[in-house]
C-alpha cells in the first residue's frame, strides 16, 4: 500500500503583510482626456472617455 504523502509546513509565514490589493477605485481610472475627439466622442454619442491605468483589465475598468 501506498503512504499518504503530506506536504512539509512552514514554521512561519513565508510573506511578513498579506498581499494588498493595487488597485482601488481611484487608483484605475485616471482623468478624462480634453483632446478634442474625445469631447466629440462624450457630444455625439454620449460615451463617457476616460484615462486608465495601463495594467488595469477590463473587468477591473467596469
Amino acid at each position: 500500500p501506498k503512504t499518504l504523502h503530506l506536504r512539509r509546513r512552514h514554521k512561519y509565514p513565508q510573506k511578513s503583510a498579506p498581499r494588498r490589493n493595487k488597485f482601488d477605485h481611484y487608483a484605475i481610472i485616471k482623468f478624462p482626456p480634453t483632446t478634442e475627439s474625445a469631447m466629440e466622442k462624450m457630444e455625439d454619442s454620449n460615451t463617457p472617455v476616460f484615462i486608465v491605468d495601463v495594467k488595469a483589465n477590463k473587468h477591473q475598468i467596469k
